[in-house]
């Protein structure tokens, strides 16, 4: 697998047509609402205009398909973090690895908080951000998680990050 930054435009139309090609479930899971294909391309073109307020990083295959993503929007209170990877490489590590990146990034680069949104409808997203310092804000329809800059969070991602390359 390639992880890179994704610093292009057409990178960025790249991954909504990634997105556009996914499942409905795993759309509404990714965005917390029903995105029809239709909605979610156009998105992303407006969004390859604008790479100044957000960071995405991508994984590939050897042979160049996308498997997965970060998407990090910068806000002026804090960094929202989007992370998707593709059901078939589920389970094995990548997702992980993705949100330590993220939060080094988050952390140390940009010296802000992490927020991800929609937490209650995604149990992979609880399950990864299971073993780091957080606060839950809940609204009437949804939960969001805030991962703080903290030593531990930083040290944790670290860590994570330190392993993924021991075994690379």
């Amino acid at each position: 697998m390639k992880i890179y930054r994704i610093a292009s435009p057409g990178d960025v139309i790249e991954i909504g047509q990634f997105m556009s090609e996914q499942s409905d479930a795993d759309r509404q899971m990714y965005y917390g609402v029903n995105m029809k294909p239709e909605i979610i391309e156009p998105m992303y073109e407006k969004m390859a205009g604008n790479l100044d307020k957000q960071t995405f990083v991508g994984v590939r295959e050897p042979f160049g398909s996308i498997i997965g993503f970060i998407h990090l929007a910068h806000t002026s209170k804090r960094i929202e973090l989007g992370i998707y990877v593709e059901p078939n490489y589920r389970g094995q590590g990548i997702g992980g690895n993705l949100l330590a990146m993220a939060m080094l990034y988050t952390f140390t680069l940009m010296g802000k908080d992490m927020e991800m949104q929609c937490i209650n409808r995604n149990y992979d997203i609880r399950k990864l951000i299971s073993n780091y310092d957080k606060t839950i804000e809940t609204f009437p329809d949804e939960q969001v998680a805030i991962l703080p800059n903290t030593v531990e969070n930083q040290s944790k991602a670290i860590s994570r990050i330190g392993r993924a390359l021991w075994n690379f």
